[in-house]
């Protein structure tokens, strides 16, 4: 366990993180009413030279962060902060934390769920019940509709064009280009979704105490049940996070309400491949594979100080 000493305040949350292509990943936080995004390298370490003494701020005093995604390399970051009003605006960065002014800042209608995905040049945002796409680069909108969910949980974009969407006890469908409904896939329960490889996903569902996962192409999801011969997994804790691992297979993030937890590593047919438990003075917020480990971002019982637990990948993938 490593505290990540540039997240302390006397309240921090962990909004979200994403893998970047470098085998590192960026954290984005609220600490004391402010949105702050770290950048670690493979193993965990800090970037010291990502913002200021590897710390970025974004946005104004008093927002929130609620999700952050990045392109190729990291070099644009996009995270979407909830204003003091409500509304929803996504923030850009480079990969050095420094703001882009490229990037148009995005207002959305006020919402309590947003998920985050990009893929190229293209950035997708499910922000309450409104779908839409913009060029990641510069903000600019390309398309968007409307979704029968308002309550979106996850968001993936697939190298074949789709977006899917995690939302209540289904995963919804859309062409990615134009935001176009291209059908969607029922589950026994709650979902999370994560982005994995060139053209597949990893996809876990929640029902009950159990939870099942599977890593499947697009085209499997909306033919098949996803989850037909997975088995299921006991989890009486919640399901929070969700990181496919490069060579195959998914990480599920399972945390308890009071602190601790478990990070469950997977083959891609939802068979437990390594489990490991998760101290319980820790509140884990986010769960990403990097290089050789698996790191989760979380939150010190206290609530003052963000840390990473780094847990070494099983070693048969």
């Amino acid at each position: 366990m490593v505290d990540l000493d540039g997240l302390r305040g006397r309240n921090v949350e962990i909004a979200g993180g994403v893998r970047l292509a470098d085998a590192g990943a960026i954290v984005a936080a609220t600490v004391d009413a402010r949105v702050a995004l770290v950048r670690l390298r493979h193993d965990g370490s800090v970037v010291d030279s990502f913002g200021i003494g590897g710390v970025a701020t974004v946005g104004s005093r008093g927002d929130m962060a609620l999700a952050v995604t990045a392109g190729p390399g990291g070099r644009n970051v996009v995270v979407a902060v909830r204003k003091r009003d409500g509304t929803v605006r996504l923030v850009g960065a480079d990969g050095h934390g420094r703001r882009r002014p490229a990037f148009a800042p995005v207002t959305l209608p006020a919402a309590a769920h947003v998920a985050l995905a990009a893929r190229g040049n293209r950035l997708a945002v499910a922000a309450g019940s409104r779908i839409a796409t913009f060029n990641l680069r510069t903000g600019e909108s390309r398309a968007a509709t409307s979704s029968a969910c308002d309550t979106p949980r996850s968001a993936a974009l697939t190298g074949t064009g789709r977006l899917l969407i995690g939302c209540g006890s289904s995963i919804a469908v859309y062409h990615a280009a134009g935001a176009q409904p291209a059908g969607s896939v029922p589950a026994e329960g709650a979902l999370v979704l994560g982005l994995a490889g060139a053209a597949d996903v990893c996809v876990a569902e929640q029902g009950g105490d159990r939870v099942r996962t599977r890593r499947a192409d697009p085209a499997t999801l909306l033919a098949h049940d996803p989850f037909a011969g997975a088995p299921a997994l006991p989890a009486h804790d919640r399901l929070a996070g969700l990181a496919p691992d490069p060579r195959g297979g998914c990480n599920l993030l399972l945390a308890k309400p009071s602190g601790g937890g478990r990070v469950v590593q997977a083959d891609a047919g939802g068979s437990v491949a390594k489990l490991t438990a998760l101290p319980d003075g820790f509140r884990p917020g986010a769960v990403f594979v990097c290089h050789s480990h698996v790191l989760t971002a979380g939150v010190r019982r206290s609530g003052r100080v963000a840390a990473l637990a780094v847990i070494k990948r099983d070693a048969d993938g």
